[in-house]
């Protein structure tokens, strides 16, 4: 929607008090306001408004338009953070859809199932649903429903490992502008962050996101800036800004759960386990209820840690357990938490099952899932005794990180490659490389981790000496 929205409020309010109840057009103007007021963010207003649409397209038997206000509930729906339900109404809308034949709101209902199926993790699916989707969107010249395809065909291609499906996600972009859908276009942006910070690393994915926020701003689509800011988490606490972790504000509940667990993590490494605690007691339940794996499945590996820095190694092993179990089959979010999990598992004794993790690493082909797998081999080949073999994955690991622009993981791999020369007994060099990890940490605030990493210095200087 490309019209003021605050002015679109005032219109479409008039337009309801002028409007008669029981007599056509009565419908529409609930339909356009709905519009309004999830564009500027009010969820709940646009839920009323849309349901009172469908009571009004179901009185006068518009079943078209009726489906098409379903799909918008389904919107609704995913950003209250409830996946099923979204789901649920995407599918009954398509059902009386089909009923009527070939539509518009057929192919929007298409469209839209592609990006339900790409956004919880079901890529194939979303194939499927995208060769309808692109069929119907060229016999019928729709064009944003082209937009919305592509951009989510390509993401989930990504997915499956193909990682040309980014040039679709370019192409959605920069179609996006030719069809006018500031809407559109703000989620092109971030869409496409996502997949950029998997192949080019946190900077470029940042880059987008802010991008992409400042066009929803400018364009009044305060929905999408909001979940920019949401966005941000990720690109921040892999570049080490880790105050701007803590800063950001509530993105609304489909983004909230993962800014909680990864400024809990932050908490955690920072020390405040107890502030770590508490906001897990918030995001836990909300990812379980929302069931969507790419929100589901890292407040488990953070849930996780939070447990190990409790002493509650058994808790922490059935929740990486837990993420095992989901993130089978779903290889692309099973290599963004693996470190984590391999984590967990080795740091409990647990070697057989990390190492089971890294079986599953099979669309690892964006250097941000190989960088990830790389180091997780690393972990289990220490925990294994294979100093040797671990210190090469480390060092590697190190300079990949480092190149990616991932300052917490390069001095994560830097801290591991310094405990196996401490093992190997090479002491001065353990050192060193011990000391370049520690600057890492320091400057993150890290108290937590510069504890630990602290008690492997002093060895080593003392081996050293």
């Amino acid at each position: 929607m490309n019209l003021d929205p605050a002015k679109g409020e005032t219109y479409y309010l008039k337009a309801l008090d002028l409007s008669v109840p029981g007599r056509p057009g009565r419908a529409e103007v609930f339909f356009k306001l709905a519009d309004v007021y999830f564009a500027t963010g009010l969820v709940e207003e646009a839920e009323r408004n849309y349901e009172a649409a469908v009571a009004e397209f179901e009185f006068f038997d518009d079943r078209l338009s009726k489906g098409k206000t379903l799909v918008r509930l389904s919107f609704v729906a995913w950003d209250q953070g409830d996946s099923k339900r979204a789901n649920n109404l995407l599918r009954e809308a398509i059902l009386l859809l089909e009923a009527e034949g070939s539509s518009a709101e057929l192919c929007y209902a298409y469209a839209s199932m592609v990006a339900d199926r790409s956004v919880t993790g079901a890529p194939k699916e979303a194939l499927d649903w995208s060769e309808k989707a692109l069929e119907l969107a060229d016999d019928m010249n729709r064009g944003e429903d082209r937009v919305r395809t592509l951009l989510h065909r390509g993401a989930s291609r990504c997915d499956l490992g193909d990682m040309e499906g980014v040039q679709e996600m370019e192409e959605a972009l920069s179609l996006s502008r030719e069809v006018n859908s500031s809407d559109l276009t703000a989620l092109c942006y971030l869409n496409l962050a996502e997949v950029k910070h998997r192949i080019e690393g946190p900077v470029a994915a940042l880059r987008l996101v802010e991008e992409g926020r400042n066009f929803a701003e400018r364009r009044g689509q305060s929905r999408r800036a909001s979940a920019a800011r949401g966005m941000l988490s990720e690109p921040y606490f892999e570049l080490g800004r880790w105050d701007d972790v803590q800063d950001l504000g509530d993105p609304g509940p489909a983004l909230r759960v993962f800014v909680l667990n990864r400024q809990a993590i932050v908490l955690l490494y920072r020390g405040d386990l107890a502030g770590a605690v508490s906001l897990e007691n918030v995001f836990i339940p909300e990812a379980r209820e929302n069931a969507d794996l790419q929100i589901l499945l890292p407040a488990l590996t953070a849930s996780a840690l939070i447990r190990v820095a409790l002493g509650q190694p058994g808790a922490a092993v059935g929740l990486v357990d837990e993420f095992a179990a989901l993130s089978h089959g779903h290889p692309s979010y099973h290599t963004l938490y693996i470190i984590d999990a391999a984590m967990v598992l080795c740091g409990a004794g647990e070697v057989d099952r990390a190492e089971d993790l890294l079986t599953d690493e099979g669309a690892a082909r964006a250097p941000r899932d190989r960088n990830s797998v790389l180091t997780a081999q690393a972990l289990v080949a220490e925990a294994r005794g294979r100093y040797n073999e671990a210190l090469s994955f480390f060092e590697d690991a190190s300079g990949r990180w480092s190149d990616f622009g991932s300052v917490f993981k390069h001095g994560l791999a830097l801290w591991g490659a310094g405990r196996c020369l401490l093992a190997l007994e090479r002491g001065s060099e353990a050192r060193s490389t011990l000391l370049e990890a520690r600057l890492v940490f320091a400057k993150l605030d890290a108290q937590f981790l510069l504890k630990k990493l602290d008690q492997s210095l002093a060895e080593a200087t003392a081996l050293s000496s």
